[in-house]
């Protein structure tokens, strides 16, 4: 039995529109990335038992970002993350899409569609080390399942019907 790399699975940040995406990979330079789903709970003990009945009613997802920062060219995810940042971006124009994808199935690869919105938290400058910057993309409600094929490193999706 084989482990699986976190190579497997990839992430891509949508920096075009909705109706047009353009994905960005979230890969070079992010030096950790990960997804709390953060699970709300009930937890009720009812009269006639002495233990605790925990149900799961939802789900508040976000991925914590560690970002080594690249140029524009070499990484576009960047780029369009600084300028979240830049611009101190709220409301709707912190809101994207991430695009996740399985790379442990076969093309078609499994993928889903996250509504989300990026949060921009440190940018750090230390004398003679690369700059680095943390965000938090928080998902909004349930993913979008579909397929995924990548093409010469981008990727495009097809909705599941």
């Amino acid at each position: 039995m084989a482990k699986k790399k976190s190579s497997l699975r990839t992430y891509f940040v949508n920096t075009g529109t909705t109706a047009s995406p353009t994905w960005a990979s979230l890969g070079k330079g992010i030096t950790s990335l990960a997804v709390d789903y953060g699970a709300q709970t009930t937890t009720e003990t009812y009269v006639n038992e002495d233990a605790a009945n925990t149900s799961v009613d939802s789900y508040q997802a976000s991925a914590a970002l560690d970002i080594t920062l690249w140029d524009a060219t070499s990484a576009p995810a960047h780029a369009y993350i600084e300028g979240l940042r830049d611009d101190m971006a709220t409301g709707a124009d912190a809101e994207t899409e991430i695009l996740e994808i399985d790379l442990t199935t076969t093309s078609p690869y499994t993928a889903f569609v996250h509504s989300a919105v990026i949060a921009i938290g440190t940018h750090t400058m230390t004398g003679g080390s690369p700059q680095t910057l943390s965000a938090t993309v928080y998902y909004n409600g349930a993913p979008e399942t579909g397929t995924a094929v990548i093409t010469a490193g981008v990727p495009v999706f097809t909705a599941a019907s």
